[in-house]
């Protein structure tokens, strides 16, 4: 589950079930320790769903290894795609 994923299964909680993210949020930020970002980000989605506040934790996607950007010509799409979203 990513962030986007994340943030749209709270977008639908109750204001008890936010206040409860929140909170499990906040204690996760004073507990620092040296596991990776991503061991972090499971352990809350782990805990989150325990606690109920989330209903399932769907499968992860897996990323392929051997992605190469294909090169293009001109401006970066990424501007091209923002351009045709403002018009």
């Amino acid at each position: 589950m990513n962030i986007t994923e994340v943030l749209d299964e709270v977008q639908n909680l109750s204001p008890l079930e936010k206040r409860q993210v929140v909170e499990t949020l906040l204690s996760e930020n004073g507990n620092k320790n040296d596991a990776s970002i991503e061991e972090r980000q499971i352990a809350l989605i782990k805990r989150l769903h325990a606690e109920g506040v989330i209903k399932n934790i769907p499968p992860r996607l897996i990323e392929p290894r051997d992605f190469k950007p294909v090169p293009i010509k001109g401006k970066p799409l990424s501007e091209t795609i923002i351009e045709d979203r403002r018009c």
